[in-house]
């Protein structure tokens, strides 16, 4: 948001405007942060026999 291109579209801070203490930061952050995983399988990798 902070390229020449998107900056004209950027009207407010969407996320951290009203943040002001350590606890507004945690509640920030539980509220936006997620995990990102790889799913895996039971199936076995690489060239080892099971």
């Amino acid at each position: 948001m902070e390229t020449p291109a998107l900056r004209a579209l950027q009207t407010r801070d969407m996320f951290t405007a009203n943040v002001r203490t350590d606890e507004d930061i945690r509640s920030i952050l539980r509220q936006r942060v997620d995990t990102v995983y790889h799913p895996v399988g039971p199936a076995s990798t690489g060239t080892t026999p099971e």
